[in-house]
């Protein structure tokens, strides 16, 4: 899977600047430079996420759930509940894709665990660089205890990208993403920053009588 980008379903947001009077592009730039502050103090994680993939042409949705812990810079454990029971393991070498179901076990390249988690984190791990996107206006509004971001191509058939940052976290934990085609909107709880992880579970134990498939 190509993390793939995050949409729409923000019909009116009312620009806001904030108390301190600075403006929109002030606002923006204060927020992603303390989302890439707080972004390299973070070592380990660990969150549960939901997401939903709506099809525009047939009104068809997918969910996606499950909960991830990872390491960086690239040791992750995830593990789905929906749309069918699966674990994928990496440990920045190689990735294990485990069908307990069916007692399944894929072995691929790190190169291909972003098209083949089937799963839009991208966000959640650059959201920091939204500044450099080029051809996006840039509007935020603040809501309590979140910032929202909404960025709005200029020109051409760009993606519409909204993303929610938690100011007490400090990590975006909502986004949405829309093209002409799709809208997938993700969304973290119970979100742990730097917990003790133990490296053993970024190493996959292979089931006794497992069936093995290994890519080349």
């Amino acid at each position: 899977m190509k993390i793939t980008k995050i949409g729409l379903v923000f019909l009116s947001l009312t620009f806001l600047i904030s108390s301190e009077g600075f403006s929109q592009k002030e606002t923006i730039s204060y927020i992603l430079k303390k989302l890439e502050r707080e972004r390299k103090k973070i070592e380990t994680g660990s969150f549960d996420f939901r997401q939903k993939i709506l099809i525009r042409a047939t009104l068809e949705e997918k969910l996606i759930t499950g909960s991830i812990k990872f390491k960086v810079p690239d040791k992750l454990y995830a593990e789905y509940i929906q749309p069918y029971p699966q674990i994928i393991v990496s440990n920045g070498k190689k990735v294990w894709f485990y069908l307990p179901d069916y007692n399944q076990v894929s072995i691929q390249s790190v190169g291909r665990l972003e098209e083949l988690m089937g799963l839009n984190l991208g966000l959640f791990f650059w959201a920091s660089r939204i500044g450099e996107l080029e051809n996006y206006r840039k509007e935020v509004v603040e809501e309590g205890e979140n910032y929202k971001i909404k960025l709005v191509p200029e020109t051409g058939n760009g993606v519409e990208i909204i993303l929610t940052i938690s100011k007490q976290d400090w990590l975006p934990v909502e986004t949405e993403v829309s093209d002409s085609y799709t809208v997938v909107s993700t969304r973290l709880e119970n979100i742990i920053k730097n917990p003790e992880v133990n490296n053993e579970i970024f190493e996959f134990k292979i089931p006794l009588e497992a069936q093995v498939f290994e890519s080349p």
